[in-house]
C-alpha cells in the first residue's frame, strides 16, 4: 500500500486560510486556528504543508512555559536561544522583524494552561505582524474564547471535517490501486465516523482481504469483516472520552 498525501477538502480549506493570513491587509489581524476532532488528519496536513512551504513549525508540549515556547520557536529559526524570558522575547521579535514566514503551533491545546502563552503569542503577533496559526482539537475554541484579546485577533478559522465517502473512494484508489464499491465506501465512512486515522489503519487490512479473496473491489462484506476485527466502535468510544 502506498500512503501518498492526498489534497482533500480539509487540505483545500487549510490552504485558503493560510494564504489569506499571509496575504491579509495591514489592518487585518493575523492569528489563525485549525481545529477538529482527533484523527481527522490535521497534523498530517500541516506536516505536509511545512514540507513544501517556508514555516516556523513547533509542537507544543504539556510542560511548556512561555519562555520555553519562545526558545523552541527561536531554535526552529536556526538561532541559539537566550536563557531569560526577556532576552528571548527580544531575540524573537528581532528575528521576526523582517520575516513574513508563518509560525505554526501544533498540539495547541497545551497553550491554554493559564494566560501567559496565549498572551505572549499575541504580543509577538502585535509587534511583528507575523501570522501565527494554532492547531488544536475540537474543545480548543471554547477555551480560547476565554482569552478574549487573543480570540479577537483570530481572522481565519478552519474546522477539519470527517472524511466523506467520495474522499474515501479516492484514498482507496490512490493508496491501494483497488476500487471500493460505493456502498462499501459509505459503510466504511459510517463505521469509522470519517476518522482519517482509523480509515488509514483499515485500508491496509482491506487491501489484504480483497487480494486474498481475489475480489475485483472492496465490498461491504470485506468492510464488515475488517470492521469487526479492528473494533472501530471501540476505538471511537475510547477517543471520545
Amino acid at each position: 500500500m502506498k500512503t501518498e498525501f492526498i489534497q482533500n477538502n480539509n487540505v483545500a480549506n487549510m490552504l485558503k486560510g493560510i494564504d489569506a493570513l499571509k496575504n491579509r491587509s495591514a489592518q487585518t489581524p493575523g492569528l489563525g486556528l485549525i481545529y477538529g476532532r482527533a484523527g481527522l488528519g490535521k497534523s498530517e496536513a500541516v506536516s505536509w504543508y511545512d514540507g513544501d512551504n517556508p514555516t516556523i513549525f513547533v509542537r507544543a508540549l504539556r510542560n511548556w512555559t512561555a519562555c520555553w515556547m519562545m526558545q523552541d520557536i527561536v531554535s526552529e529559526m536556526g538561532i541559539a536561544p537566550e536563557n531569560s524570558t526577556r532576552k528571548v522575547f527580544e531575540q524573537l521579535v528581532k528575528a521576526l522583524s523582517n520575516c513574513k514566514t508563518p509560525i505554526i503551533v501544533d498540539e495547541g491545546d497545551y497553550l491554554i494552561n493559564g494566560t501567559r502563552m496565549p498572551d505572549t503569542l499575541r504580543d509577538v503577533h502585535d509587534i511583528t505582524k507575523t501570522p501565527i496559526i494554532i492547531i488544536g482539537e475540537e474543545q480548543i475554541t471554547a477555551k480560547l474564547i476565554n482569552h478574549r484579546r487573543f480570540w479577537s485577533r483570530i481572522s481565519q478559522i478552519i474546522e477539519f471535517q470527517p472524511q466523506t465517502a467520495p474522499e474515501i473512494t479516492l484514498t482507496v484508489k490512490n493508496w491501494t490501486g483497488l476500487q471500493i464499491e460505493p456502498a462499501a465506501a459509505e459503510a466504511l465512512c459510517r463505521e469509522t465516523e470519517g476518522n482519517f486515522r482509523l480509515i488509514s489503519v483499515a485500508l491496509e487490512h482491506l487491501e489484504k482481504a480483497a487480494l486474498a479473496s481475489k475480489s475485483p473491489a472492496i465490498s461491504c462484506a470485506i468492510v464488515e469483516a475488517v470492521g469487526k476485527k479492528l473494533s472501530f466502535k471501540s476505538h471511537l468510544a475510547k477517543r471520545s472520552k
